[in-house]
């Protein structure tokens, strides 16, 4: 697959920062409705029982793990993009 960027038109930090701005936002957005999700849920057993237990020890680490990816691979695809 091999990607054409047009440099006449933009110029890659325009583009960078606009696109950072948007992925921030629902990043931070997306972890915020997760810890007051988490608090709104009961505190869970150890070991969880019931599926709110497993819902409540699970759901932090799994956004956090989106999260972190798609900063990791929005910022990898930044680099590859303007070095081309």
């Amino acid at each position: 697959m091999i990607f054409f960027v047009d440099r006449t038109r933009r110029s890659p930090s325009c583009i960078s920062s606009v696109t950072s701005q948007l992925y921030l936002q629902m990043g931070v957005g997306a972890v915020y409705t997760s810890t007051l999700a988490i608090q709104k849920l009961a505190t869970p057993q150890n070991p969880p029982i019931t599926q709110e237990d497993m819902l409540a020890t699970a759901l932090h680490p799994i956004v956090s793990f989106v999260v972190l990816n798609s900063i990791v691979v929005r910022a990898s695809s930044l680099i590859i993009l303007t070095s081309i």
